[in-house]
């Protein structure tokens, strides 16, 4: 078994040459080859494989090297050599020395000052303009303090926050390289982070989630003193995510402690790991699935292979260190891949890739090596490699005599010469494939499809070599989007797949989601709330929803009470969970996907869509869980409730109509419609169908009046409490394959697929002012989500609250609010969109927690999600707590309010605490598949528009420089399709001069149809003001 390699805590000789202190300040000496940590690697994927394994399974050499061998390979600058007065008592200079900095690895001993001509060995001038600094640094400190959000009730996230404090500890890791380092955040200058590294450097790189994290590692004062020796503006670009040296000389009193804590940190969780290697290497083993991708945080990841091996606190969770041992094991192999799209977390959330799914991975890497080796002997090639190439071949060119192959990450719509079928979309069956062939397809599919392979493994070098071996990709980049395209062309996925969808492992999803479930219905049970349902008789619930709609689940109602100006609004939620056994295989599934998942392609629903469409969408004689308010027309809160209910008279309608009877005028949607394949009319299901105005009632249109003018009330007191919402516009898409509907992909046979959808991309165009309106419906939610909170905090009922989380080192941001907002907004609550956006980004987003707090940006002292329980697990767990409720209080007789005790509901905190960092990863997760979709369809269309001429489209195109942060791909809004495109300035000619909001003429120049990347090209720059003000508007 390989050891992990330790830094050097003591050193051993007495004394020590300066010369050969100098040589090792300046580099590798003479005669080392330079590999190893800092070695070249090599590029086969088959002589590395037994190298890689052993990487996957032992704990790296921390990379304490020298400051300056970093920044040789940083094209940085050497810092100056330690200075030693020869002409003194050297032997007890070093003696001294020794005792002093004995304890240090030799990285942490060397200045790290910049080299400079003019620079004197002589650092006595430099220590005392040092000491200078720093008491001037203590002196400005109270100064600059201010009103902390500490002094407010915001809820402290604790380990579950998603920003760091400076003090934490962090991994950074680098770009290209296996190389990490442990590092301690110091602090934030815009979107830039400084942290302060275990080799006695500095880097500056982007704020974004690190792969692991120690909260609160050191106190902030310890690292005030490093402060003054680094930056106090952006570093360029060019220098980010490098190793830099300190301009002026440290003292070796600054940061030597930091140093130390750092390496006593390494080595604590290195002893973990030589402790625990022989459970470590079968980590996998013990927490994956046969054929399933699991997914499950670092602690109870740690939980299935350690075991008590090692002692858990009274959460039951591991201690820092061993922690860091289990994630750089699992970090370093490639059964395991972290969740990119998460909150910060300690721990964090991981995807656990199925035994089967590993062990084919190294089936076919070997036979790959096999057939290389064969290759270089020139030896007969009649392995499976050859057999699955040759077929490759085959469906390869039967396909482009249908689809052209292109360099766009996807193939040609259908050639005209081909005549499309009927019922395209779930296509043809074609070649059968055997067991080794499926393999070879699901290898691909694992590369290109689901991303599994690390960049530092052989395994992309070993897809790149099958599509060598196919020998129908002459002249292309054999990468995972080639390899995209190939399957495409093989008839292993559709040409319209989107790879985003898996990301989040989509039920039935390509070839390896197929034991994924879907549809399931084992669980549903009788109403257990039959008993208490109050009957809401003829009192009009109005349904308010899109006219294509598939689950309506929540409705409004109004009724006057005994007082002028006062009334009993009430918000109805679908009620599943009454009907839902919480440990049966229908709640198991929907706590798995946790939310619904809308693409344009295909809609997956957490709870079976005919179920729901049967028991559960809100309709007449439907149960429903409703969130009542009294309250005056001012919005006002006078009395609150909650009850279990069944609803009989449902009117529906659309949100225009409800907003042109609220207002008291129509107003006409403004949107350019592009479309590329024939879409036909088909009328709606005439279920679905919504009330048109002049078919409401007079009492129904007094009624939705009261209910708009309250919610346009709401969203005013919203706003005086900070709330902020960005009316952003959004393209919107829809694809169409001739009312066929989705159906589980075959995967035993190739399949050809005659056809192509219709795409249909909708850009709405920006409102003027006077017709800007509140969504008062929105509010109406968010009050319903106010009521529920509040209801269930009285009674200790754990859920799931909806909070803007503390953070300590900023201002409060209600204080930030009136100072920095409020005087910029205008009477009808309309701020600058540059002021919108620094608030948004001071606040942050909402976090979930089981304690209650304020939601700064819905302007809530309290708040949940309750009025989705058809689409958002969350919704659903927090009614089935509130049903619990509902039920002791009935069987008492009287109020839960002042309980203490979670016994009583299905969920203690404790339970949904473990939940909630999957759910809210999740969550953030599948939103951005869902967007990835929309774009990867965007995509689409441009494609055929763009490149086969299916449609026009506008030219010149108009682009918004919006982010010049990345100097090599500038990115902006593109406005005819209000999406974000790429600018293309590899030939700047008269652009060098482009800045921020700038407006500028392009037209495209790629189309990245795997990525959904749009790249446009510059012609000229838009100078007249009122144009740029009206794009910009």
């Amino acid at each position: 078994m390989l050891q992990a390699l330790r830094p050097r805590k003591q050193i051993k000789e007495s004394f020590i040459c300066w010369r050969c202190c100098a040589k090792y300040h300046q580099g590798v000496p003479k005669g080392r080859t330079g590999r190893g940590l800092l070695g070249s690697q090599s590029q086969s994927p088959y002589h590395d494989k037994q190298r890689w394994q052993a990487s996957r399974s032992v704990l790296h050499k921390p990379p304490l090297r020298s400051a300056t061998q970093a920044s040789l390979r940083s094209n940085e600058h050497v810092g100056a050599l330690p200075h030693f007065d020869v002409s003194s008592d050297v032997r007890n200079r070093l003696r001294k020395w020794q005792i002093d900095n004995g304890d240090l690895p030799v990285s942490t001993l060397i200045d790290q000052g910049e080299r400079s001509s003019q620079a004197t060995l002589n650092t006595s001038t430099n220590s005392t303009q040092i000491r200078g600094i720093l008491e001037h640094n203590r002196e400005n400190q109270d100064e600059e303090q201010y009103i902390s959000s500490d002094e407010s009730n915001l809820v402290d996230m604790g380990e579950a926050r998603t920003f760091l404090l400076p003090g934490d500890l962090v991994v950074l890791p680098f770009l290209g390289s296996k190389i990490s380092e442990l590092a301690i955040y110091i602090r934030q200058i815009d979107m830039q982070g400084q942290f302060y590294t275990m080799s006695g450097s500095w880097v500056a790189r982007r704020v974004t989630q690190p792969p692991f994290y120690v909260p609160g590692f050191v106190e902030a004062k310890s690292l005030h003193d490093l402060i003054p020796f680094l930056p106090d503006t952006l570093v360029p670009k060019n220098r980010e995510d490098r190793l830099n040296q300190f301009q002026q000389s440290l003292p070796r009193s600054i940061g030597k402690d930091l140093v130390k804590k750092m390496i006593r940190f390494w080595e604590e969780a290195d002893d973990v790991y030589l402790s625990a290697a022989s459970k470590l290497e079968n980590a996998h083993q013990h927490v994956a699935d046969p054929f399933r991708m699991e997914t499950a945080s670092l602690n109870s990841i740690t939980e299935k292979v350690l075991g008590p091996l090692y002692p858990q606190n009274a959460d039951g969770q591991y201690s820092e260190q061993v922690l860091f041992a289990v994630h750089r094991h699992i970090a370093a192999s490639y059964g395991f891949q972290t969740f990119l799209n998460g909150t910060l977390r300690a721990g964090g959330v991981y995807k656990i890739l199925s035994l089967s799914e590993l062990n084919e991975i190294d089936k076919v890497h070997e036979i790959v090596r096999k057939f290389t080796e064969r290759k270089a002997k020139d030896a007969p090639q009649k392995g499976p490699l050859h057999y699955f190439a040759e077929k490759c071949q085959r469906l390869i060119d039967q396909s482009r005599k249908h689809r052209q192959f292109t360099t766009h990450g996807s193939v040609s719509p259908l050639t005209e010469s081909t005549e499309a079928v009927e019922n395209f979309r779930n296509g043809s069956l074609n070649v059968e494939s055997d067991a080794t062939e499926s393999m070879f397809i699901r290898f691909i599919e694992s590369w290109s499809g689901f991303q599994s392979f690390p960049p530092s493994s052989p395994f992309p070098g070993t897809a790149s070599t099958i599509l060598r071996a196919i020998d129908r990709y002459h002249g292309v980049e054999l990468d995972n989007k080639t390899g995209w395209t190939f399957l495409q062309e093989i008839g292993a996925i559709p040409p319209w797949e989107t790879r985003g969808d898996y990301d989040i492992g989509l039920p039935a999803k390509g070839h390896r989601l197929q034991s994924e479930p879907t549809g399931v219905t084992e669980g549903f049970t009788e109403d257990k709330l039959a008993g208490i349902r109050k009957d809401w008789g003829q009192l009009p619930v109005f349904c308010i929803d899109a006219a294509d709609a598939r689950e309506i689940d929540d409705g409004i109602s109004i009724e006057p009470t005994d007082s002028p100006n006062e009334y009993w609004l009430h918000v109805h939620a679908a009620d599943p969970a009454s009907h839902i056994a919480i440990d049966s295989p229908v709640a198991k599934a929907a706590a798995r996907l946790v939310t619904n998942y809308y693409g344009p392609d295909r809609v997956v629903s957490m709870l079976d869509s005919s179920v729901v469409a049967e028991k559960f969408s809100l309709a007449p004689d439907r149960p429903c869980t409703t969130y009542s308010a009294r309250i005056n027309l001012d919005g006002e809160v006078l009395e609150r409730n909650v009850t279990a209910g069944i609803m009989r008279n449902v009117v529906s309608l659309t949100p225009d109509t409800f907003r042109e009877i609220g207002i008291g005028r129509k107003i006409e949607p403004k949107e350019t419609v592009y479309s590329v394949g024939s879409v036909p009319d088909r009328p709606l299901d005439q279920a679905k169908t919504r009330l048109a105005i002049g078919e409401l009632s007079d009492e129904h249109k007094r009624q939705l009046q009261i209910i708009h003018g309250i919610g346009s009330q709401r969203a005013k007191l919203a706003r005086k409490n900070g709330a902020c919402t960005v009316s952003q516009l959004k393209f919107d898409v829809s694809a169409d394959f001739g009312g066929a509907q989705w159906e589980k992909p075959t995967i035993s046979h190739s399949v050809r697929y005659l056809g192509d959808p219709a795409i249909t991309i909708s850009v709405p165009k920006q409102l003027e002012d006077t017709d800007r309106v509140d969504d008062a419906v929105a509010h109406v939610m968010l009050l319903a989500g106010n009521i529920a909170a509040k209801w269930c905090s009285e009674r200790g009922i754990p859920i799931i609250y909806r909070v803007t989380q503390r953070d300590e080192s900023k201002e409060d941001p209600r204080h930030y609010f009136e100072r920095a907002v409020l005087p910029n907004m205008d009477a009808a609550g309309n701020m600058p969109t540059e002021v919108t956006h620094q608030y948004l980004q001071f606040v942050g987003s909402a976090q979930p927690s089981t304690t209650p707090g304020p939601h700064i940006l819905a302007g809530a002292d309290m708040l949940t999600k309750c009025t989705s329980p058809l689409r958002r697990y969350p919704d659903m767990l927090n009614a089935w707590q509130i049903g619990a409720a509902l039920l002791e209080e009935s069987r008492l007789g009287r109020s839960l309010v002042g309980n203490t005790s979670d016994s009583i509901f299905p969920f203690s905190k404790a339970a949904i605490d473990a939940e909630l960092v999957r759910i809210d990863t999740i969550e953030r997760s599948s939103r951005k598949a869902m967007e990835s979709s929309r774009r990867h369809f965007l995509a689409q269309f441009l494609f055929r528009a763009w490149k086969f001429g299916e449609a026009e489209i506008p030219s010149p195109l108009r682009f918004v420089l919006k982010n010049k942060d990345r100097s090599d791909q500038p990115i902006g809004r593109l406005v005819e399709f209000e999406t974000i495109a790429t600018l293309d300035l590899s030939r700047p000619e008269n652009f060098e001069d482009v800045e921020l909001n700038d407006v500028l003429e392009v037209e495209i120049e790629d189309v990245d149809v795997y990525s959904g990347q749009v790249i446009v090209k510059p012609i000229r720059k838009i100078t007249d003001p009122e144009i740029v003000q009206k794009i910009l508007r």
